[in-house]
């Protein structure tokens, strides 16, 4: 206690400058620049577009930035938004520089969602001197105002749904309610990627994730030979098809793996060889898609493109469920459930759950037959039109 005394004495002192937000109306003056946290993966990410195309409608003409470790999807796929880097690795000097710049911003708000408050951001933006710090408080957990003045408790009941989650800050800030929107819209407009995959052409092909979680063990992932005998028989019962098996490198093993045992040159195996961007655009070019839990399901959620999701132990987020083209194969399971925040509240961490169940027996039962007629089923009332 004595060797946190100094601290507990810094944050005693700021807490006395600085006070609890009040909650805004809709008529208090309107945000002008907004700054929100993308410090999370893929998926969370694209889920937040929610909240972005929301802050717009709000508060129309409103400038919104984005603080991330990294350009490397917010410049390839919302490349509309500024993205302002501080790499997490960060050094001490390397983040005062940053936040005293972002003290000249004038940001009117930040958003720091749950998954998306690193200590090191909420730290910082205490010299940032933003007035509005709206984020998320779990219960039983003691935030000082100095870092989140406008705390918001995150709701543990009902439903999986990550996008209330956002717009729960969203709602603090506006302090009233709005028509909640529930579909995340990624813009999927670039040129179609004809290098990577020579002769191939958009409405010719299905889409797949092989792999899941960058190659690393877990629960969320389809067996091997399943994805063998699937892709024989859509080849097989489907002349003219092609297959285009979409991953990061890390999953390249397991992908080359899976194609490799096919050997056909109507499966295209381009695990490794894409950008976000790429990535993007084949998918909102297939047939549809076919994929596991991961970002790569909310990027095809976003492009409108029929998706077969694959799922394990996992909880499905409640907007998924509301989309006519999302097709949803789930078969019971005793492995450890992976919710919204693993590691915390009694769920295991990915691997620690991969670790228990190697071979999780819910992805056993879920046939080939099963994830086949599915296939068929959206082949027979998709189009296959290369100009589309």
């Amino acid at each position: 206690v004595v060797a946190r005394l100094p601290h507990l004495l810094a944050i005693w002192a700021i807490n006395r400058i600085y006070r609890p937000a009040a909650t805004r109306t809709s008529s208090s003056r309107l945000l002008r620049r907004v700054l929100v946290s993308g410090y999370t993966g893929l998926g969370h990410m694209v889920m937040k577009t929610v909240l972005l195309r929301q802050i717009e409608e709000l508060y129309p003409g409103c400038e919104i930035s984005i603080v991330s470790g990294n350009k490397y999807w917010s410049a390839q796929l919302m490349g509309e938004y500024r993205t302002l880097v501080l790499p997490e690795r960060s050094g001490t000097l390397e983040r005062l520089r940053f936040f005293i710049a972002l003290r000249r911003e004038r940001f009117d708000a930040v958003f720091l969602p749950c998954d998306a408050a690193p200590k090191f951001l909420l730290r910082g933006l205490v010299l940032a001197g933003i007035p509005i710090r709206v984020g998320h408080i779990f219960e039983g957990a003691v935030i000082p105002n100095c870092y989140v003045n406008l705390q918001v408790p995150v709701r543990m009941e009902g439903p999986r749904s990550e996008i209330d989650i956002n717009l729960d800050l969203l709602e603090a800030v506006f302090g009233g309610d709005f028509e909640r929107r529930y579909v995340p819209v990624l813009e999927s407009d670039g040129e179609f990627p004809v290098g990577v995959a020579p002769g191939l052409v958009a409405r010719s092909y299905v889409a797949v994730q092989v792999g899941a979680a960058n190659g690393m063990p877990t629960t969320k992932r389809w067996l091997e030979p399943h994805f063998v005998a699937l892709f024989q028989r859509l080849l097989a019962e489907h002349p003219s098809l092609h297959i285009v098996a979409l991953g990061d490198s890390g999953d390249s093993p397991i992908v080359n793996r899976v194609c490799d045992a096919v050997e056909s040159s109507r499966v295209h195996n381009l695990a490794g060889q894409t950008d976000l961007a790429e990535t993007s655009v084949l998918i909102s070019r297939a047939r549809f898609l076919i994929c596991h839990d991961s970002g790569l399901l909310h990027l095809g959620n976003s492009t409108g493109v029929p998706v077969i999701a694959i799922y394990g132990p996992s909880d499905v987020d409640w907007y998924t469920t509301q989309l006519p083209d999302f097709h949803l194969l789930q078969e019971p399971c005793e492995c450890p459930k992976l919710g919204l925040f693993p590691g915390a509240f009694g769920e295991p961490e990915e691997a620690e759950a991969a670790k228990r169940c190697p071979v999780p027996k819910c992805m056993q039962r879920l046939s080939v037959d099963h994830v086949l007629a599915t296939c068929n089923a959206l082949l027979a009332h998709t189009i296959e039109d290369p100009s589309a």
